[in-house]
C-alpha cells in the first residue's frame, strides 16, 4: 500500500463517517473536520498541520484532503 493510498483510505473513512452524521440530520462544520483529520495524521506532520492553521480561512474538508494528498 503507497502513502497514496493510505491518505485516500483514512480521508475515505472520515468522510463516510461525515455522511453518516449528516443522514441523521447533523451538520459537522469544516474546523472540526480539519481538526479530527490533523489529529490522525503522523507526528511528523506537525509542521505541515501547524501550517494548515495559519490560513485565512480554515479549508473545507475537500481542500483539505486535496493538500493532504499532495504534501
Amino acid at each position: 500500500m503507497t502513502k497514496e493510498d493510505i491518505v485516500a483510505s483514512f480521508f475515505v473513512k472520515i468522510a463516510r463517517i461525515k455522511d453518516d452524521i449528516l443522514a441523521i440530520d447533523e451538520v459537522v462544520p469544516d474546523k472540526e473536520l480539519m481538526i479530527t483529520s490533523l489529529l490522525g495524521l503522523p507526528p511528523t506532520s506537525g509542521a505541515f498541520a501547524a501550517g494548515l492553521n495559519n490560513w485565512k480561512e480554515a479549508p473545507t474538508f475537500e481542500e483539505l484532503w486535496t493538500v493532504c494528498s499532495q504534501e
